[in-house]
């Protein structure tokens, strides 16, 4: 998956950081408090308060009463006191949180943050290195760093230092999402087979007249957000790329190209406007929300849309309606005949689970609660909650398992916002298939089975283990801000057909468009990233 690149507003915010970061009270320690013994999973004698940087999602209770942090205070004697940023405005919270005073610093920033940041930060000394304390302290996620060498590699800067912990997700229908389509209308047109083509799912589509053909929520927006993916992607999957963006070419040229400079790219929007103008592209597209969406799928008015799961969306009695489709292939549409078939897949280990800032002096307790969120029994807890309360086996050699839903609840993932800070956000520590296959209900197996079919196909845009140098970062972040800007409008109009619009007549003033923009020096710059790594 392509990197979110800082702003340059961000990156000059943590400059500021790093000078504001020395003001304030200092907090007073106690090392003879900490207990040292990785086999004791008690950290303190007496408790502490660690105070934790934290993404909140509208599905979410509040993190104070998260089943999984109930249970880690309760078992490491730790206590946590939460700085929750709502998840749409989470970049600037973070920021901010990174300009407190070093007595008002969070001692622990969790889940989401970007390689770019570290950079910036670990150059500013605001960050704890990690490297010489995870053998020491950290016995679990230095085991998983043996049996996943990519997450070592992931997690070190160019400085030769590692300043966060990573996420390992092995679990097929956590790195993808699914294009999604009504088979039940397709059988009453005499459609009995998924589409395979570009032109199939367009035929499908005008067969399933009456609903809403095709929606999704309004992720139209700018190609540098992390937004942008799934029926946009799935229908750019068929001429041969898997993003919008900076993509490396998948023939084996390791070339790396702006994929809206691509007549690829041209022939996708041709293919969008079709859809759009037949209206067979939801004319709310550009600005439905998830509940908008959801609205629509449980009254039963979605012919086909993308999401995570089907049954989030239209609910459990209406998924056996549903099959997962794909991925298409072009079908010589617009004259592209791509037979490759790629899907959008997220890497499988990351390297932005939490970071340590250097004003904290509680780091060894901070590296040793963190280790045990790898542990086997927070994986179950992350993943179920506790057992006996919110999950159970279902047999005596523990093969299967099932969730243990209160009677009164209407919403699965409202319910595992309750112990998981998992849901809505996808955060994770170590998302295990070992255990997450175990789960025996019908739509979940159902769900990792579409999801298989899919992993075959995975691909990544660009790698997410290149690491860029701070020039390099600024550069690009400058660069793509313009880009972003330029490409939000020019794609929402040919969609749309809008402001005079016109894909054909308007693609050699998009071109150069693009070159006044420095898409060339944007490529140069992700080539040479790219070339560094791997050659």
């Amino acid at each position: 998956m392509k990197k979110r690149i800082l702003s340059v507003v961000l990156v000059a915010l943590l400059c500021l950081a790093a000078v504001l970061g020395g003001c304030g009270e200092t907090k007073k320690y106690d090392p003879e408090n900490f207990i040292s013994d990785v086999t004791n999973p008690q950290i303190v004698k007496e408790p502490i308060t660690i105070k934790v940087f934290v993404p909140k999602h509208a599905l979410h209770t509040s993190y104070s009463k998260m089943a999984f942090f109930t249970e880690a205070s309760r078992i490491t004697n730790l206590r946590f006191e939460f700085v929750e940023a709502p998840v749409d405005a989470l970049e600037e919270k973070r920021v901010l949180a990174w300009e407190s005073n070093e007595a008002d610093m969070p001692d622990l920033f969790l889940f989401g943050n970007e390689v770019s940041e570290q950079i910036q930060l670990s150059r500013d000394g605001m960050l704890r290195p990690l490297d010489g304390l995870l053998e020491e302290y950290a016995p679990n996620y230095s085991a998983l760093m043996k049996q996943y060498p990519a997450l070592k590699t992931a997690s070190t800067l160019n400085d030769g230092h590692i300043y966060s912990f990573g996420t390992v997700k092995n679990v097929a229908r956590d790195l993808t999402v699914k294009q999604y389509i009504n088979t039940s209308l397709l059988a009453e047109a005499g459609i009995t087979s998924l589409p395979t083509t570009l032109s199939e799912y367009k035929d499908a589509l005008i067969a399933m007249r009456g609903v809403v053909p095709i929606s999704k929520r309004g992720e139209f927006r700018a190609l540098g957000s992390e937004k942008l993916k799934n029926t946009r992607n799935f229908v750019m999957s068929a001429f041969g790329y898997v993003g919008t963006g900076i993509e490396v070419k998948h023939d084996g040229s390791q070339k790396v190209v702006y994929v809206p400079g691509e007549n690829e790219y041209k022939a996708y929007l041709t293919y969008m406007n079709e859809l759009y103008k037949e209206g067979l592209l939801d004319k709310d597209v550009f600005e439905t929300t998830q509940n908008k969406l959801i609205e629509k799928g449980e009254a039963g008015n979605l012919g086909s849309f993308d999401y995570a799961a089907d049954f989030l969306v239209v609910g459990a009695s209406r998924a056996a309606d549903y099959a997962a489709i794909g991925p298409l292939t072009s079908g010589g549409y617009a004259g592209i005949n791509n037979t490759n078939k790629v899907w959008l897949g997220y890497p499988e280990v990351t390297a932005t689970t939490a970071v340590i800032p250097a004003s904290t002096p509680y780091y060894k307790e901070i590296i040793r609660f963190l280790d045990w969120c790898y542990s086997e029994y927070a994986q179950k807890l992350l993943i179920a909650g506790v057992e006996g309360t919110h999950w159970e086996w279902t047999d005596e050699t523990q093969t299967k398992w099932v969730q243990l839903l209160p009677e009164d609840a209407t919403n699965v993932e409202l319910f595992r916002g309750t112990f998981s800070p998992n849901v809505g956000t996808g955060a994770s520590f170590y998302w295990n298939k070992e255990f997450v296959y175990k789960q025996s209900e019908p739509l979940t197996e159902q769900l990792n089975a579409d999801s298989e079919n899919y992993a075959q196909y995975f691909t990544e845009p660009f790698p997410a283990s290149v690491v860029f140098t701070e020039a390099e970062l600024l550069e690009i972040a400058n660069i793509e801000r313009s880009l972003d800007d330029y490409m939000q409008t020019f794609e929402i109009n040919c969609i749309k057909g809008a402001n005079g619009a016109d894909i054909h007549a308007d693609w050699a003033d998009h071109l150069k468009t693009l070159k006044g923009l420095k898409v060339d020096r944007l490529v140069a710059l992700y080539q040479q990233a790219y070339d560094r790594t791997f050659q």
